[in-house]
């Protein structure tokens, strides 16, 4: 996949973040030709229930949510004694 279809695939994720996913199907056609109606459905799909996922956690990813939790030393000492705390009491 070349840099062009990786940004255009972005944009095909924020048509299914503002709740057009048949635009963002259009754009997915143009990247992926040769992809079947079923394949660029299940792709659609994919985009949607990524979408929805994001959005219970807050509009952060997953990623971003771990890396606050890991690189942010704050937060990392807080984990340790949390698991520190987890093993003392058992």
């Amino acid at each position: 996949m070349s840099i062009r279809s990786t940004s255009t695939d972005q944009v095909a994720r924020v048509l299914i973040l503002r709740g057009q996913p048949d635009r963002a199907r259009t754009i997915l056609e143009r990247i992926y030709p040769s992809a079947t109606p079923s394949q660029l459905d299940k792709k659609v799909d994919e985009m949607v229930h990524s979408a929805q996922m994001d959005s219970t956690l807050g509009g952060v990813s997953l990623k971003q949510k771990l890396h606050k939790l890991f690189y942010i030393g704050s937060n990392r000492r807080a984990l340790g004694e949390s698991i520190h705390c987890l093993f003392c009491a058992g």
